[in-house]
């Protein structure tokens, strides 16, 4: 795992500031973790259809659904940036709050390019691995929607962040559990040597959701802790 970088360093009066006096800022942050996490919600949506159906038409259209909630956050995104730079903020300040939502943007990007390349490599996962998929699948959808939470805890009372801390670790252990069954059984059956390395990357590219939820939780995690210093 990466270092984890300290964010949000400021102090109470300065978040006092941020949080009463730019409420806009506030509002927007909340708008685009909303946005994050209906974009995780099509992203399991055309998870579930395409291990029932396998790939088509309807398949598409639920990945360019996908793509328009991505989008749709990224625009928020830039909405935040931009924010931002025009408020009278300590350069520290703006720069941790852009490096927080540049990582949280990295949830709706990875589960719009899941399924765009199931999609254009028109891979089609064995039958037997759909089970233990799908649980990957919502156990990564349902780890990162806590992070709406976490974020907002930390922005505001920093009473929760430790118990969604302990949650995100304990589906981190469980995600890793599953993903080594899948791996376990992908190596021990007679595929292909190329279809089983793509069937692969794509259990580690669903169970990297996990993973992202919890380096951010780290993170937040760690601004909850200077702030009780």
């Amino acid at each position: 795992m990466p270092p984890v970088r300290p964010i949000l360093t400021f102090s109470g009066d300065t978040h006092m500031f941020l949080f009463k006096k730019n409420m806009l800022i506030k509002r927007k942050i909340e708008d685009y973790l909303s946005m994050v996490n209906e974009t995780l919600d099509k992203y399991e949506e055309g998870m579930r259809y395409y291990l029932q159906n396998h790939i088509d038409d309807h398949f598409h259209t639920l990945v360019e659904q996908t793509h328009g909630c991505e989008s749709k956050a990224d625009d928020l995104r830039r909405e935040i940036e931009s924010e931002l730079f025009e408020k009278s903020l300590l350069p520290e300040i703006r720069e941790d709050i852009m490096f927080l939502i540049e990582h949280m943007d990295k949830i709706p990007n990875k589960c719009e390019k899941i399924l765009r390349r199931i999609y254009t490599h028109n891979i089609r996962l064995p039958e037997e691995l759909n089970g233990k998929v799908l649980e990957l699948v919502r156990l990564g959808v349902e780890t990162c929607r806590c992070l709406k939470g976490a974020v907002l805890d930390v922005l505001e009372t920093c009473e929760d962040i430790k118990n969604i801390s302990r949650r995100i670790d304990s589906d981190e252990s469980v995600a890793d559990k599953i993903e080594q069954e899948l791996i376990y059984t992908l190596f021990r059956k007679d595929y292909d040597p190329v279809e089983r390395l793509i069937y692969r990357d794509i259990i580690l590219w669903i169970s990297g959701l996990v993973d992202r939820a919890e380096r951010i939780t780290d993170q937040l995690t760690i601004f909850a802790i200077k702030r009780e210093v």
